[in-house]
Protein backbone atom coordinates (compact mmCIF):
# COMPACT_ATOMS: atom_id res chain seq x y z
CA UNK A 1 0.00 0.00 0.00
CA UNK A 2 2.69 2.33 0.94
CA UNK A 3 4.65 1.78 -2.76
CA UNK A 4 1.82 2.30 -4.33
CA UNK A 5 0.97 5.97 -2.50
CA UNK A 6 4.93 6.49 -2.86
CA UNK A 7 4.57 5.74 -6.69
CA UNK A 8 1.55 8.33 -6.93
CA UNK A 9 3.09 10.82 -5.14
CA UNK A 10 6.43 10.45 -7.27
CA UNK A 11 4.11 10.81 -10.52
CA UNK A 12 3.12 14.36 -11.93
CA UNK A 13 -0.71 15.71 -12.28
CA UNK A 14 -0.54 14.57 -16.13
CA UNK A 15 0.38 11.25 -15.08
CA UNK A 16 -2.35 10.52 -12.95
CA UNK A 17 -5.70 9.32 -15.31
CA UNK A 18 -9.13 11.63 -15.07
CA UNK A 19 -12.19 10.97 -12.95
CA UNK A 20 -14.17 8.53 -15.10
CA UNK A 21 -17.66 10.32 -15.33
CA UNK A 22 -20.32 10.07 -17.84
CA UNK A 23 -19.93 10.87 -21.29
CA UNK A 24 -21.13 10.21 -25.21
CA UNK A 25 -18.28 8.87 -26.70
CA UNK A 26 -17.35 9.99 -30.40
CA UNK A 27 -17.77 7.79 -33.01
CA UNK A 28 -15.66 4.38 -32.65
CA UNK A 29 -15.97 0.94 -31.02
CA UNK A 30 -16.10 0.26 -27.80
CA UNK A 31 -16.13 -3.00 -25.59
CA UNK A 32 -18.94 -2.46 -23.24
CA UNK A 33 -21.10 -3.80 -19.92
CA UNK A 34 -23.86 -3.41 -19.36
CA UNK A 35 -25.13 -1.69 -16.18
CA UNK A 36 -28.93 -1.36 -16.74
CA UNK A 37 -31.82 -1.54 -18.96
CA UNK A 38 -34.40 0.72 -17.20
CA UNK A 39 -37.84 2.17 -18.10
CA UNK A 40 -37.50 5.70 -18.57
CA UNK A 41 -39.89 8.56 -19.44
CA UNK A 42 -38.52 11.30 -21.48
CA UNK A 43 -40.48 14.33 -21.45
CA UNK A 44 -44.00 13.25 -22.32
CA UNK A 45 -42.20 10.07 -23.98
CA UNK A 46 -42.06 6.56 -22.57
CA UNK A 47 -38.49 5.14 -23.38
CA UNK A 48 -36.31 2.60 -22.43
CA UNK A 49 -32.63 3.78 -21.26
CA UNK A 50 -29.32 1.36 -21.71
CA UNK A 51 -26.45 1.99 -19.33
CA UNK A 52 -23.08 1.20 -20.09
CA UNK A 53 -19.66 1.02 -18.31
CA UNK A 54 -16.16 1.13 -21.03
CA UNK A 55 -14.12 -1.54 -20.77
CA UNK A 56 -11.80 -1.26 -23.52
CA UNK A 57 -11.27 1.73 -26.12
CA UNK A 58 -10.88 -0.30 -29.51
CA UNK A 59 -11.31 2.59 -31.95
CA UNK A 60 -12.17 6.36 -31.63
CA UNK A 61 -12.73 7.46 -35.39
CA UNK A 62 -14.75 10.37 -34.61
CA UNK A 63 -13.60 13.78 -33.50
CA UNK A 64 -13.59 14.96 -30.40
CA UNK A 65 -15.00 18.71 -29.41
CA UNK A 66 -12.35 21.18 -28.16
CA UNK A 67 -11.40 21.02 -24.53
CA UNK A 68 -13.03 17.42 -24.82
CA UNK A 69 -10.76 14.62 -22.75
CA UNK A 70 -10.53 11.34 -25.06
CA UNK A 71 -13.32 8.28 -23.95
CA UNK A 72 -11.43 6.48 -20.98
CA UNK A 73 -11.87 3.12 -19.10
CA UNK A 74 -14.39 3.28 -16.41
CA UNK A 75 -16.37 6.30 -17.98
CA UNK A 76 -20.15 5.83 -18.62
CA UNK A 77 -22.42 6.39 -21.40
CA UNK A 78 -26.40 5.32 -22.26
CA UNK A 79 -28.80 4.69 -25.20
CA UNK A 80 -32.14 5.80 -25.14
CA UNK A 81 -34.93 4.01 -26.69
CA UNK A 82 -37.93 6.18 -27.54
CA UNK A 83 -40.95 3.70 -27.11
CA UNK A 84 -44.00 5.86 -28.48
CA UNK A 85 -42.40 5.41 -32.40
CA UNK A 86 -42.06 2.21 -34.81
CA UNK A 87 -38.66 3.92 -35.64
CA UNK A 88 -37.59 3.98 -32.01
CA UNK A 89 -39.28 0.30 -31.17
CA UNK A 90 -37.42 -0.88 -34.05
CA UNK A 91 -34.16 0.18 -33.20
CA UNK A 92 -34.65 -1.23 -29.73
CA UNK A 93 -35.61 -4.54 -31.05
CA UNK A 94 -32.27 -4.43 -33.06
CA UNK A 95 -30.39 -4.33 -29.81
CA UNK A 96 -32.37 -6.33 -27.93
CA UNK A 97 -32.12 -9.28 -30.55
CA UNK A 98 -28.37 -10.58 -29.91
CA UNK A 99 -28.91 -10.55 -26.16
CA UNK A 100 -31.82 -12.21 -25.97
CA UNK A 101 -29.98 -15.08 -28.41
CA UNK A 102 -26.96 -14.95 -26.10
CA UNK A 103 -29.07 -15.41 -23.05
CA UNK A 104 -31.97 -17.81 -24.94
CA UNK A 105 -35.44 -15.84 -24.69
CA UNK A 106 -37.14 -13.93 -27.03
CA UNK A 107 -39.11 -12.09 -23.87
CA UNK A 108 -37.97 -8.31 -23.89
CA UNK A 109 -38.42 -8.21 -19.99
CA UNK A 110 -36.11 -10.69 -19.35
CA UNK A 111 -33.73 -9.34 -21.39
CA UNK A 112 -33.62 -6.55 -19.73
CA UNK A 113 -33.61 -7.94 -16.38
CA UNK A 114 -30.98 -10.43 -17.08
CA UNK A 115 -28.61 -8.19 -19.23
CA UNK A 116 -26.44 -6.42 -16.20
CA UNK A 117 -23.07 -7.30 -16.61
CA UNK A 118 -23.29 -8.59 -20.00
CA UNK A 119 -19.79 -8.10 -22.27
CA UNK A 120 -20.59 -6.44 -25.19
CA UNK A 121 -18.87 -4.89 -28.72
CA UNK A 122 -20.43 -1.98 -29.64
CA UNK A 123 -19.43 0.37 -32.87
CA UNK A 124 -21.50 3.09 -32.17
CA UNK A 125 -21.72 6.97 -34.01
CA UNK A 126 -21.95 10.10 -31.77
CA UNK A 127 -24.31 12.59 -33.44
CA UNK A 128 -25.30 16.63 -31.99
CA UNK A 129 -28.39 17.92 -31.76
CA UNK A 130 -28.20 22.01 -32.47
CA UNK A 131 -31.54 22.59 -30.63
CA UNK A 132 -30.57 20.55 -27.59
CA UNK A 133 -26.83 21.16 -27.75
CA UNK A 134 -25.91 18.07 -26.78
CA UNK A 135 -24.46 14.56 -28.40
CA UNK A 136 -26.53 11.39 -28.62
CA UNK A 137 -25.21 7.90 -29.58
CA UNK A 138 -26.59 5.47 -31.69
CA UNK A 139 -25.12 2.33 -31.78
CA UNK A 140 -24.32 0.70 -35.16
CA UNK A 141 -23.47 -2.77 -35.31
CA UNK A 142 -23.52 -5.23 -31.49
CA UNK A 143 -21.91 -8.53 -30.88
CA UNK A 144 -22.45 -9.92 -27.56
CA UNK A 145 -18.72 -10.45 -26.42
Amino acid sequence: MVDKTASIMDQTLDDLPDLPGFKVPPTGAYAVEVQSILEKKIGDHPGLEVKFKIIEVTEVSGTLDEGEAAPQVGDECNVVYMLDNDTGIGFLKDFLRPLGEALGTKNNREIAERAKGMLLVIVVKRTFDEKKDRHYLNIKKLTVA
